[in-house]
């Protein structure tokens, strides 16, 4: 071969390498440096480590994937997402290309592949109306306060809202949200709780207004909002509206207690600010209260929030204004004697006046409640009050915030173990008790709803240290408690229901054969009494199951009652009182009664020093624990 013909060839060579389509040269790149590895790939497909090796993709949806493998090979789909730059538009149009449907994954493999010729970005019609339609200038988390009568809201709720550019903060109602929520869920609330527990429903973002978030929590629910402004540079945003979209698409198994809000939001803010390790922290059994926390440790909220008072807590600092005869008319109006109170206000001042119509407005539109066509005369009613309010010259007064409102973040964590020892009239022991969530009567009340208890798969293990054994000594699948105290214009009950394993070693056999399967339940009543702060007394009736090789024929059932009070004696130290007695005319007829006294004072946010006294028939005991948050 003569050097003519060795440059022509080396001249072909150049040309072809030349001709070679920048895809795979980007995909001999992304190769070599092993791009599927790198965490924020996982991220973007939302791909989790398999119990037993390799990758599997959060969501079932296929679409959500390029390659046919994609949901379970990381490397397969990021190939069949580079090997997308060099395919033809799609005859649906550009809005069906990959880069248009994956905004943020395919931002992110340019940034990865810098320096390569890549095709430029595609106009994506779809995409740039919606993201023009919010136009967010800024971001806001949003934390909605648990909600004990809901199951998918017992622990709170979290979603995202953007905030249009150039808005006053009193505007904010038509600025838009992201919001992950089950769809297509069950009316029955026995099925709905079920399905909630076991995945049983999909999960999905939308987009909806904020007023209909806030006429869904705050006003139907009685629930504060807590607005955290996000610190996010423009780019960050930009990532975040990204990202978004592309999880406009998919769908993901929903769990109440471990999939929900709280689990999908921490990888869709770290999507929007790499490097915040939000995604890695999140954790079955965490609860949205404990992602404000998170989010707020990593730098991501630096101002205090805004709260958002439910319309329940407006309603009762409005008529904390108010003298007891004030509030007996302001109920009248509100209830329907609407000329004998009108004609008696009017014997007030205009600004006195306009505090009762105001009250009256306000309980009326709480009674109505999410009601679209309340009927004609209540209709009727709430026009002749505005109008009357209308004709009073005296401008509305604001309504002072709640005083014992405190943030989410605020409150101690969920999770919660606890190291004890104790002595029973035989015996001494030491107990370990692990629960996953989230809180009882005892427990640090800040950030807290008054009354309230929701413990979640509680155990208590423990080891007797004259028998030298271990053994269970309750494993309480939930207990919830939910003390309302009686309000004369908001009348509702106080409930309660207890599930899971407990040992009957009252009934005089060995707690470690005495083990059973018990299910407790009670309606009752609350009150608040002028014995201290925070004091609430309760009674309630009660129904108690249990089948077990404790009792005599292996089961017993009975009803009965309980009554006790909840104290705070001091800022950091708290009591419990309760007696119970539960008649038993079937099964093993023994029956249950016993006496409690808890006590705990708090150490810090995160810890607490308890001491339980309970008797319980022949038996009693007394066990020292300390507490601790994590």
């Amino acid at each position: 071969m003569n050097a003519a013909s060795l440059l022509l060839l080396l001249a072909l060579g150049a040309a072809s390498r030349a001709a070679q389509p920048p895809p795979s040269r980007a995909l001999e790149r992304a190769r070599s440096e092993r791009l599927w590895e790198d965490p924020a790939w996982r991220l973007l497909v939302r791909y989790r480590r398999r119990p037993f090796g390799g990758w599997s993709g959060e969501t079932p949806e296929p679409s959500f994937y390029l390659a046919a493998d994609g949901r379970r090979d990381p490397r397969a789909e990021l190939e069949a997402a580079i090997a997308a730059w060099s395919e033809p538009e799609p005859a649906e149009g550009p809005d069906h290309r990959p880069e248009c449907r994956f905004p943020a994954r395919y931002g992110w493999l340019r940034g990865a592949l810098e320096g390569e010729t890549i095709p430029p970005p595609p106009s994506c019609p779809a995409f740039e109306r919606w993201r023009t339609s919010l136009d967010p200038g800024s971001a806001t988390l949003v934390f909605a306060d648990a909600f004990l009568n809901s199951p998918a809201s017992m622990y709170g709720h979290t979603f995202l809202r953007f905030d249009r550019r150039g808005e006053r903060q009193t505007r904010r109602l038509l600025d838009y949200t992201l919001n992950f929520a089950a769809y297509e869920a069950d009316k029955n609330p026995v099925l709905y709780a079920y399905r909630g527990v076991v995945g049983g429903y999909k999960g999905r973002f939308s987009v909806l207004p904020y007023y209909v978030k806030v006429q869904e929590y705050t006003n139907l629910d009685s629930r504060h909002l807590w607005e955290y402004r996000l610190e996010l540079l423009p780019e960050s945003l930009d990532r975040l509206l990204a990202h978004a979209w592309e999880l406009g698409s998919a769908w993901f198994p929903y769990l109440f207690f471990t999939r929900n809000c709280s689990y999908q939001l921490l990888p869709l803010l770290e999507a929007a600010q790499p490097g915040s390790a939000l995604a890695a922290w999140r954790r079955p059994g965490a609860v949205p209260a404990d992602t404000v926390r998170r989010v707020r440790e990593r730098g991501l909220l630096r101002r205090e929030p805004v709260l958002r008072p439910s319309r329940l807590s407006i309603l009762r600092a409005g008529r904390e204004r108010l003298t007891p005869a004030e509030r007996r008319l302001a109920y009248r109006m509100a209830e329907g004697d609407v000329d004998a109170a009108l004609a008696e206000s009017g014997r007030l001042s205009a600004e006195r006046e306009a505090l009762a119509l105001d009250a009256a407005a306000d309980l009326l539109l709480y009674k109505v409640g999410p009601d679209p066509d309340p009927g004609e005369a209540v209709t009727a009613r709430e026009a002749r009050l505005l109008s009357r309010r209308g004709k009073l010259d005296a401008r509305p007064e604001p309504v002072p915030l709640p005083a014992d409102a405190a943030p989410p973040h605020a409150g101690h964590r969920s999770a919660r173990v606890s190291f004890g020892a104790g002595a029973a009239r035989d015996s001494t022991f030491e107990e370990l008790g692990i629960r996953i969530a989230l809180h009882d009567h005892l427990d640090r009340p800040v950030s807290y709803a008054e009354g309230s208890m929701l413990e979640m798969f509680h155990a208590r293990i423990r080891y007797d240290d004259d028998a030298r054994r271990a053994y269970l000594q309750s494993m309480t699948a939930i207990d919830i408690f939910s003390l309302s105290p009686w309000d004369p214009w908001v009348r509702e009950q106080s409930w309660r229901v207890r599930t899971g394993l407990e040992t009957a070693d009252e009934l005089g056999g060995a707690p470690w054969h005495s083990l059973y399967y018990g299910l407790r339940l009670g309606r009752g009543l609350a009150a608040r009494a002028p014995l201290g702060r925070g004091t609430l007394l309760y009674a309630f009736l009660e129904a108690d199951a249990g089948v077990g090789e404790a009792f005599r024929d292996w089961y017993r059932l009975g009803a009965g009652g309980s009554a006790g009070l909840r104290a705070e004696l001091a800022p950091r130290w708290r009591a419990w009182l309760e007696a119970r007695y539960i008649g038993v005319p079937l099964g093993d007829a023994r029956d249950v009664y016993g006496l409690s006294l808890g006590q705990q004072l708090d150490l810090g946010p995160d810890a607490g020093l308890r001491l339980i006294l309970d008797r319980r028939r022949e038996r009693r005991e007394a066990l020292l624990s300390l507490n601790l948050h994590l």
